[in-house]
């Protein structure tokens, strides 16, 4: 009493129309997409976090460095505390304060490069390339 069935079993795995059922067609497909953007997600929410954490040493003493040595440094470092109501720099802001606060405080005779001489140079040039720097009111 065999229907050609090697098994024996009708539709084995399969809807009656011969197709197999959507879940198991593209089940591994969508699962493999959840997880990626889980993934992607979580390091986004994981970045943006970091990015407002403060500043680590040695950034913190060559902010604090140049807020002593300028007063025109300090009060941009004030401003800043003020309008974010932060006491610290965070990092996602620490590029344009290192680059504003040195270029304020070469401007006022200060030397930067006496507070720490690779980051005076990298923020030296950060002012030099940067378009849009950060504005306070």
């Amino acid at each position: 009493m065999s229907d050609g069935n090697a098994s024996g079993r009708i539709g084995a795995g399969k809807d009656l129309d011969g197709k197999k059922p959507f879940l198991r067609q593209w089940g591994v497909l969508i699962a493999f997409a959840a997880v990626g953007i889980a993934t992607i997600g979580g390091f986004r929410m994981w970045t943006e976090h970091q990015a407002d954490q403060p500043i680590v040493e040695p950034y913190r003493a060559y902010v604090a460095g140049l807020a002593a040595a300028s007063p025109r440094a300090a009060d941009f470092l004030k401003r800043y505390q003020a309008v974010y109501g932060r006491d610290t720099v965070m990092s996602k802001h620490y590029l344009q304060m290192c680059a504003v606060m040195t270029r304020v405080a070469a401007e006022e005779g200060a030397h930067p490069e006496k507070i720490h001489a690779g980051q005076a140079g990298t923020c030296a040039a950060m002012a030099q390339m940067m378009v849009e720097p950060l504005e306070l009111p």
